[in-house]
């Protein structure tokens, strides 16, 4: 979101205990990782000033909305449909790009996302369940809500995309630091939700999510203790192939750190982008910039700022 910054040293504890605890504990886990309001009061004046009247306080940021889902992905894409079905047509029918993507999933782009479908079936095919899901909650077509989350590439076939997230990494002998700022549009202002989610994986996670998109794009983290945020990555060209907001999806379930670089490099990607991924069991931080084909990773050691360029050697 626009005006949403915060970061805090990342705690094993702290992560793993929003799974297991309340809604109010995941939000604030996510605070820690992710994106969520400025929190605090305002700071004090200094003693010597005088105030004739006393600042107000800033109010406490309300809690995000969280959905709760377990079982196979079509039954927690489905739950969330369910659940939010209003508050995602809210999203959709304020979102200005919704309708331009629905008519070129439609129109000059409807071979492309055929083969985006095709490609995501192959690779990834309970993703695309947990999109069905969604849509038979939603009570909408399958076709639109899969052209939803193909957005980033439907955009970029036609026009040229406004740059997004940026990132601060520190990683030393004492802390391990992720700070994340999620550049969402302004339809998702105080519409932004908690999926705490346990799969049939049996890998719970909790992240936070896009309305009328899959988790994996927003700041998330898993009970295996590893963590995920994103950084959009402009593309030259869109190949065939899985869509982003899918493989960022798959990630959520991975088990280990290097399960997680294997899910975010698979084979067939259609689009570039930045994972920043991290292990709380192992004190881990890796910098992950993908393109379709290849990629390149690097071990953070010190600081890290990444935004949306490629900055690797």
């Amino acid at each position: 979101m626009h005006d949403g910054q915060s970061d805090s040293t990342v705690s094993r504890r702290r992560a793993l205990g929003a799974l297991a605890g309340g809604a109010a504990a995941t939000a604030a886990a996510l605070h820690g990782i992710g994106c969520g309001a400025r929190q605090g009061a305002a700071a004090a004046a200094p003693a010597e000033v005088e105030r004739a009247d006393p600042a107000p306080e800033t109010p406490a940021p309300d809690p995000f909305i969280t959905v709760e889902a377990e079982g196979s992905h079509r039954e927690i894409g489905r739950t969330i449909g369910t659940t939010l079905s209003e508050h995602i047509a809210a999203v959709l029918g304020s979102e200005p790009s919704f309708e331009p993507t629905l008519a070129a999933a439609r129109g000059p782009q409807r071979d492309l996302v055929a083969a985006f479908l095709a490609a995501s079936r192959a690779s990834l095919p309970a993703v695309v369940e947990e999109i069905e899901g969604m849509a038979e909650g939603l009570g909408i077509p399958f076709e639109d809500l899969f052209a939803w989350n193909c957005r980033s590439e439907i955009g970029a076939a036609d026009r040229a995309c406004a740059p997004g997230c940026s990132t601060v990494g520190v990683r030393d002998d004492e802390r391990m630091v992720l700070a994340h700022n999620e550049d969402g549009g302004e339809s998702y202002l105080g519409r932004m939700f908690v999926l705490r989610a346990r799969p049939a994986s049996g890998v719970a996670f909790a992240a936070l999510v896009y309305p009328g998109t899959v988790a994996g794009n927003g700041p998330g983290l898993n009970a295996r203790g590893i963590v995920q945020t994103t950084n959009y990555i402009a593309p030259c060209e869109v190949p065939e192939g899985i869509p982003r907001y899918l493989v960022g999806r798959s990630v959520l379930e991975a088990e280990s750190l290097d399960a997680a670089v294997t899910a975010a490099t698979r084979e067939g990607r259609a689009f570039p982008w930045h994972h920043n991924l991290a292990s709380l069991p192992e004190g881990r931080l890796l910098s992950l910039e993908t393109w379709p084909g290849r990629h390149h990773l690097v071990e953070v050691e010190g600081a890290l700022l990444h935004t949306n360029h490629l900055t690797h050697p």
